[in-house]
């Protein structure tokens, strides 16, 4: 058996390696691929099955997209993959991204675009690692040649589902910065005006629009935005203080001032992961 390690990281990348996961097989029948199917199970089998399956895989295959080819755990995991096989052995396969989009570590990488002939580069390598049990090359490119049409579908279905809700959900980053700014704005009014035009409804509003914001910036990994959020709690607490808060102003703050809290573990585990990413 030739085993392929497919690496992910992201709801997209993880529907697009679950299809390799079942594709690859069916065009060589040696290869057994491997791949975890959560984040969950990702974090907790590190110390154990993936470092075993990392030390007996014979070809990786990393699935970016721009979601996420800055992300630690697709970092971490290209790093372990060149460092035990050496960066020929291991494909980068883009998809809806260019070349020219990567940065970092990952573009000294060789990369293949999700396209017919290029992405054949990738089975070609698999069939290779096979040694006796690779398939001839006119074997090869028939059989790879019947079964592309299936894996082009089913991740175009994936790319065209993930675009239409990326475009429906995500804000850019200027998007963001500029509601922290709005934020920041209000509450100063609202600092130095607090005893003659002190609104619970407005503050009620800035909260969870702050906790709207800790969510985007674990997704974006971004300690500015997080920064942001800390500073406009600190200045909600302080205008709270001299005012009789209703029940559910407490319970909001109570609650925002525990997401702060988890989002500050959370930013300092991804942080603790990029420190070890062993480029």
């Amino acid at each position: 058996m030739t085993n392929v390690f497919i690496s992910w990281s992201g709801e997209t990348s993880r529907k697009i390696a679950e299809e390799l996961y079942r594709w690859i097989p069916s065009v060589l029948q040696f290869a057994q691929p491997y791949f975890t199917p959560n984040d969950v199970e990702k974090g907790a089998k590190w110390s154990s099955e993936i470092a075993q399956k990392l030390s007996d895989t014979h070809v990786g295959v990393i699935c970016l997209t721009r979601e996420n080819y800055e992300k630690s755990w697709i970092l971490f995991e290209a790093g372990a993959l060149s460092k035990d096989l050496g960066k020929s052995k291991v494909c980068s396969v883009l998809f809806g991204m260019e070349n020219t989009d990567l940065s970092g570590p990952l573009a000294t990488f060789q990369t293949t675009n999700f396209d017919k002939d290029d992405f054949r580069k990738v089975l070609s390598t698999i069939n290779e690692a096979g040694e006796d049990n690779h398939l001839p090359k006119d074997t090869f490119d028939r059989v790879s040649e019947m079964w592309w049409p299936q894996l082009e579908a089913k991740i175009s279905e994936i790319m065209t589902d993930e675009g239409a809700q990326e475009r429906g959900e995500l804000r850019s980053e200027r998007e963001l910065l500029e509601e922290v700014l709005s934020l920041s704005r209000l509450l100063a009014r609202k600092t130095r005006s607090v005893e003659r035009d002190f609104s619970p409804n407005a503050l009620l509003h800035i909260i969870r629009n702050a906790s709207g914001l800790l969510a985007d910036a674990i997704t974006h990994s971004d300690l500015n935005i997080f920064r942001a959020v800390v500073e406009l709690s600190d200045a909600v607490t302080h205008i709270a203080r001299g005012s009789a808060l209703h029940e559910e102003l407490k319970e909001e703050l109570k609650m925002l001032q525990v997401k702060i809290s988890e989002t500050e573990k959370r930013l300092d585990r991804a942080q603790q992961i990029d420190d070890v990413i062993p480029f």
